[in-house]
């Protein structure tokens, strides 16, 4: 069970939509779950209804590494849609 998951997904507008998806099955198999997705710009909003809190993956980015670090430790599932172990959200997140 995890009470908290974080779903970000630096990509463009087309690509988080396809994401949509995923973030509803997450909310059927753990309807208790605080759940936030995290997109570039305005994206995430369309998640809206679905997740608890949504937020500009941009703004988080400009708070700089320490903070988005301990950010995402607070979290008991992270699911992020990157390049490959190298990016910045993955290091980030699995320094905590």
């Amino acid at each position: 069970m995890y009470d908290r998951i974080v779903v970000i997904h630096p990509g463009a507008l087309g690509d988080f939509v396809l994401s949509l998806p995923v973030i509803a099955g997450l909310r059927e198999k753990y309807p208790r779950a605080h759940i936030q997705a995290l997109a570039r710009g305005g994206a995430a909003s369309l998640a809206d209804g679905i997740a608890d809190r949504t937020g500009n993956l941009d703004t988080l980015a400009v708070a700089g590494a320490a903070g988005s670090s301990n950010y995402f430790t607070s979290f008991d599932l992270v699911i992020t849609w990157s390049a490959g172990p190298g990016s910045p959200y993955v290091a980030e997140g699995s320094r905590g």
